[in-house]
């Protein structure tokens, strides 16, 4: 019973993270890692126990195990501490070492699957994803992007797994957080420069997906995992058609494809493949024939069947590469801004075009629906359907562009446009088209 009180007392503690709350004010919890043997960690000063935000008790020791038995369970060299519940250990320095990495902010176990869960400040947090996703290498205004980004994305995904006591995870499966190693001032700058900023759309935090780049295509959220959301749509992006190991290919003999897609058609023996592919050339869905029948798998499906670090885009064609499909860069000096963004008939967006002068761009107050590049409605809808059929062929080798999911913003695409003078504001506009950045809760 007292296991179940805990497990509750945490989830309604992080149900009320609240974006009315100002970003200072808020913490956000991460899972760590899970292990059955329980956790060690190191702090330099030592440690003390938090319940219910206050210190109540100091553990003088710089290295403990934690474990979960009956409450939280901390194991010293002078002896042993509780169980607990409800409580958190913290390093009296704020510097926490759990294996060779280090965190800011507060440490519990979760009462149903024992996983260590960092609770830390958002801001503090905020600064780790930045260096674990982009790192100091990228320009000002690209890590700039990806600070209100990221902060955008935690906010709005806050319940993403609360069931299971936590807010989100430390990978790719929410935000890579590898704790505060690679912070440095660099990356400080970007984020205290846009602290508590986030996107919203129709005044709601924006769900604010990103990925390392999308090849010279962005995907909509509609194709790769069913959910609309009308700023992320499908539209070209010329700022990411040659960045760093931006192709790749995949070859496999029939056979071996014949066995991987049996892992989602139980079928075997197939007898062609064709690709439907949006009118920018993303491949929305692979159509897999058997002598019985036709089976049709999301690209994104498809793609993961081979491992998403080796089929790394669903931007590809097969025993031919990729035809590029995209518009040059605009020029600097003429910035195309959206100046209205609406629900159009093919659930994309309606844009009306203004050509701007920097001098012009400079003026503008409001970030509200200033975005760059002129789509057209191919681009913004993107749902023109071409359907192709691949040759059946003893040996089939895929090319691909870009690497990752694709939805969003490109980081680095975001990274080239930084290069290009665009400052942060308008590559978030440009990749999230319609929102507005503005202090949480302002």
């Amino acid at each position: 019973m007292k296991r179940v009180l805990l497990f509750l007392t945490i989830l309604i503690s992080l149900m009320t993270i609240s974006t009315s709350a100002k970003s200072d004010d808020l913490t956000i919890n991460i899972k760590i890692k899970s292990s059955s043997e329980g956790y060690d960690l190191t702090s330099e000063d030592g440690f003390e126990l938090v319940t219910e935000g206050k210190t109540v008790l100091p553990i003088p020791s710089k290295n403990i195990h934690l474990y979960y038995e009956n409450g939280l369970m901390i194991k010293t060299d002078s002896g042993f501490y509780g169980p607990y519940e409800n409580s958190m250990v913290a390093s009296k320095n704020n510097i926490t070492a759990v294996g060779n990495r280090k965190y800011n902010g507060s440490f519990y176990l979760d009462t149903v699957n024992k996983a260590l869960i960092n609770n830390v400040s958002l801001e503090e947090y905020i600064y780790s994803v930045v260096s674990s996703e982009m790192g100091s290498s990228f320009e000002m205004d690209a890590l700039k992007s990806q600070a209100v980004a990221a902060r955008s994305y935690a906010i709005s995904n806050l319940k993403k797994y609360i069931k299971h006591g936590y807010n989100l995870t430390n990978d790719i499966y929410s935000q890579v957080y590898l704790g505060v190693n690679n912070v440095n001032d660099k990356i400080r700058k970007a984020v205290d420069e846009t602290k508590g900023l986030v996107a919203f759309f129709n005044g709601e935090v924006i769900n604010a997906t990103y990925s390392s780049s999308n090849g010279g295509v962005i995907a909509s959220s509609e194709e790769v995992w069913g959910n609309k959301y009308p700023y992320l749509v499908v539209k070209s992006d010329p700022y990411s058609t040659n960045t760093p190991n931006v192709d790749w290919k995949v070859e496999v003999t029939r056979d071996n494809l014949d066995e991987i897609l049996a892992q989602k058609t139980n079928k075997r023996n197939f007898t062609g493949l064709k690709l439907q592919k949006n009118s920018l050339g993303r491949v929305n869905n692979v159509i897999v024939s058997y002598n019985d029948g036709d089976v049709k798998l999301s690209a994104n499906k498809f793609r993961l069947l081979f491992g998403s670090s080796k089929f790394r885009s669903t931007l590809f064609d097969v025993n031919k590469k990729v035809e590029s499909v995209n518009r040059k860069p605009m020029p600097l000096k003429e910035k195309a801004i959206v100046v209205a963004s609406t629900p159009g008939p093919n659930e994309g967006v309606v844009f009306d075009i203004v050509k701007l002068t920097d001098e012009e761009m400079n003026k503008i107050s409001k970030v509200q629906n200033l975005g760059i590049s002129a789509p057209n409605s191919a681009e913004a809808g993107g749902q023109n359907i071409i359907e192709t059929a691949v040759d059946f062929s003893d040996k089939y080798v895929f090319y691909g562009k870009g690497f990752g999911h694709s939805v969003g913003l490109s980081q680095f695409g975001a990274n080239e446009m930084a290069k290009q003078g665009f400052k942060y504001l308008d590559i978030l506009n440009f990749y999230y088209p319609g929102i507005e950045v503005k202090v949480l809760n302002d």
